[in-house]
């Protein structure tokens, strides 16, 4: 096979690109004979001049094949879509299961939780205690009735205020697991961003057939 089409074959099968040694590595199992790393230069160089192939200004560089309009219009549309983000909230005082069981979808990235308890609290989550990446455990440290139902709120309104600001093309699903209704006003003020959503659970059953 003439080296030309058998590079633009070996470029074909991997978007990202190859540099011209890993063109030579691919061409081995092709030629009784293996071309030179100054053949495949030039024939690089040729097939770039022509518009065959683009490259990198890396060193050394990396060779691809020119994108289609197509392509590029996708890639345009993935580089710009809006990126939907998951929140848990556990009010640790009143939904005991949801905790422990968020742990390992936070431990993998999918989700960041943020859990509270009152100053009294002494279960999952205070102790034993939980240290796992995007997990955020806040106690109250005053006695006050509602001290950690104030801050789910103001971490809330953090949150929101942030992804305005700094990533305006994010999209936040916000799950916030308890049995305490006075929270329901929360949902209507993050909601006026219409691109953002707020949905109430009662425990762990309810919570995994959002997430999951």
């Amino acid at each position: 096979m003439e080296l030309e089409t058998q590079v633009c074959t070996i470029l074909k099968s991997f978007s990202a690109g190859y540099t011209s040694t890993q063109i030579l590595e691919e061409l081995s199992s092709s030629y009784e004979v293996q071309p030179g790393k100054l053949a495949v230069n030039q024939v690089l160089y040729a097939m770039k001049e022509k518009g065959g192939t683009t490259c990198t200004n890396d060193a050394p560089p990396i060779w691809q094949l020119p994108h289609s309009k197509e392509e590029e219009e996708v890639s345009n549309v993935a580089a710009t879509a809006p990126r939907v983000l998951t929140h848990c909230i556990v009010d640790l005082g009143n939904t005991h299961d949801c905790l422990q069981n968020l742990l390992p979808y936070a431990a993998r990235g999918v989700m960041t939780v943020g859990a509270y308890a009152d100053m009294a609290f002494r279960g999952y989550g205070i102790s034993p205690s939980v240290s796992v990446e995007n997990v955020m455990v806040y106690q109250a440290d005053t006695p006050d009735k509602n001290s950690a139902d104030v801050q789910i709120v103001w971490d809330i309104c953090r949150l929101v205020d942030k992804l305005e600001r700094e990533f305006p093309l994010s999209r936040c699903n916000i799950y916030i697991a308890t049995k305490d209704m006075g929270f329901m006003r929360v949902k209507n003020l993050v909601e006026r961003n219409k691109v953002h959503t707020v949905t109430f659970v009662t425990n762990w059953q309810a919570l995994r057939m959002h997430i999951e």
